[in-house]
């Protein structure tokens, strides 16, 4: 499941999951459900937000277009979730730093072959 600032990932077929969220200008973890537990990523976060892409077709070869909500997918979108985009703003001591990264998730979705 994903929100603008929140994810959790599947660790196993189980439904142990894994979530990332922001609180209190924190950036947290918590694993509890895997054995881990809540832990503070990392301090001072203005801003978090994920953005969420789809295959634009099931071919091998494609390219990705956002989701309907691009901060949060529905249902019907998470199978074929290919990328998720994390921007994260961190103030600290009167500097501000804008830190940006793309996630490519393997094997999702399941391409044909040509």
């Amino acid at each position: 499941e994903g929100t603008t600032d929140s994810i959790r990932y599947y660790a196993d077929s189980s439904g142990a999951s894994v979530r990332y969220y922001l609180t209190n200008r924190e950036l947290r973890r918590d694993a509890t459900s895997i054995g881990g537990g809540d832990e503070l990523v990392l301090a001072g976060v203005a801003e978090l937000k994920f953005s969420y892409y789809v295959a634009s077709t099931q071919s091998y070869y494609t390219g990705i277009v956002a989701t309907t909500n691009p901060n949060a997918p529905n249902a019907a979108e998470f199978p074929g979730l290919t990328q998720i985009d994390v921007k994260v703003v961190v103030e600290s001591d009167g500097q501000r730093r804008d830190l940006f990264s793309q996630v490519r998730l393997r094997n999702s979705p399941r391409k044909e072959r040509l």
